[in-house]
């Protein structure tokens, strides 16, 4: 039988050819995924461009920025392609090997942009944990130069607030998204994911 969630994804699609096509899918090598792929190309674009205008992280404090900044990266760009694959293009569609194939991605993307929040999050707010548990010496900050006024400068406190908006926002919806609930107020959720999508690329 067709599940809950792809009744959702394509309540008038033929059973016969779903069935097919999940079949097929779970054929489908660990190694060949797109998902897995993806994710490779995105961490070795990211290691590259950083390692061509800063050095090598050698402290906790310069590893934080980067897994920070690296699952951002992630997150985003997984929201981004779920919500390509959202678009049910035939073309996308059939080199993905069937809608089945397509809607078990994008919920795998979603699954990894959670995840991906999750560790950006965490990691941002690590160190007055880390330093209440006396693993970590507070950060010993130089004096402060001339302030900023640039466009960017400026919004960067807004920036920070869009940031943590959507955070909590993505933090109650993905769940609701994984919910086998009825049609339209999962898709209504679903919507919702476009406009956090816009926030965090401002952020």
């Amino acid at each position: 039988p067709v599940s809950h969630g792809f009744q959702r994804f394509a309540p008038s699609f033929n059973r016969t050819a779903v069935q097919l096509s999940m079949n097929q899918g779970h054929n489908m090598k660990i190694k060949n995924h797109p998902l897995i792929w993806g994710g490779a190309v995105i961490v070795l674009a990211y290691v590259v461009s950083r390692a061509m205008v800063v050095s090598w992280p050698n402290d906790f404090w310069a590893w934080r920025k980067e897994v920070v900044l690296l699952s951002g990266v992630i997150m985003l760009a997984a929201m981004s392609v779920a919500g390509v694959l959202a678009l049910r293009t035939p073309w996308l569609e059939q080199q993905l090997g069937g809608l089945d194939r397509t809607y078990r991605l994008h919920k795998y993307l979603g699954i990894t942009a959670g995840v991906m929040l999750a560790v950006h999050w965490l990691t941002e707010l690590s160190p007055g944990t880390l330093i209440d548990w006396g693993w970590l010496a507070p950060r010993v900050k130089g004096p402060k130069g001339p302030q900023a006024t640039d466009l960017l400068s400026t919004l960067k406190g807004p920036a920070k607030d869009f940031g943590e908006w959507a955070a909590w926002a993505m933090l109650a919806l993905v769940p609701l998204a994984l919910w086998k609930a009825p049609y339209k107020p999962w898709r209504l959720v679903h919507k919702a994911m476009a406009v956090i999508l816009a926030m965090g690329v401002f952020h």
